[in-house]
């Protein structure tokens, strides 16, 4: 009898390992039978580069797409390792996605006209931004706003990856935002950078 439970413990303990073997096969295999060999787990793209679900294959005759949960778009924008699914042959595997960003951000610079006293911002002296992640700005060389008259400042462009642009731009500081109409010709001082604009906006 004993005998009998001691052989009937050891078979429950085999079929126990035999299912935690399996549960492990298709965890690492994605639950198709899938060998490794045919799927790429990692890869690894510049940001906003298109990134199509068949990079994760090795092999051409599969049919792989992302999960309908995947926003692929919205993910190659952001800096970042993503765990995303694809689906292969109608079954779902846990793969990696990273984002880089190595590019600068572009901008073109703007002259602004500030009363006295207040607070600029750095966003004010840029436009046309172009990048594919989010952008933060700050002043390199920022005006004072207690003095009265033109000033040169120099704004930062900084993305997610890192990657900074500067420009530099004028700023003229005003008692009531009226600036002399000869002010706004060439009698502006040259600055290094030359796509400066002319025009001034107002805060």
């Amino acid at each position: 009898m004993k005998n009998s439970k001691k052989a009937l413990l050891i078979g429950g303990g085999v079929a126990l390992a035999v299912v935690i073997v399996a549960i492990a096969l298709i965890l690492i295999l994605g639950g198709n039978g899938q060998t490794n060999k045919d799927i790429i787990y990692s890869y690894t793209t510049e940001a906003g580069t298109p990134v199509e679900p068949s990079v994760y294959s090795l092999n051409d005759e599969l049919v792989v797409r992302f999960a309908n949960d995947v926003d692929i778009d919205a993910l190659i924008c952001k800096v970042g390792s993503h765990k995303i699914k694809i689906v292969v042959d109608g079954m779902s595997y846990n793969v990696t996605l990273k984002v880089q960003d190595t590019v600068a951000p572009t901008a073109k610079p703007v002259n602004m006209v500030y009363k006295m006293n207040t607070v600029p911002n750095a966003a004010d002296f840029v436009t046309d931004i172009e990048d594919f992640t989010a952008v933060t700005y700050s002043f390199e060389h920022s005006p004072n706003m207690s003095v009265k008259g033109k000033q040169n400042v120099t704004v930062s462009v900084t993305d997610e990856g890192g990657n900074k642009s500067s420009y530099n731009a004028i700023t003229y500081i005003t008692e009531s935002h009226v600036v002399p109409e000869w002010e706004l010709g060439t009698a502006f001082p040259e600055i290094s950078n030359n796509d400066t604009t002319i025009a001034f906006s107002y805060v």
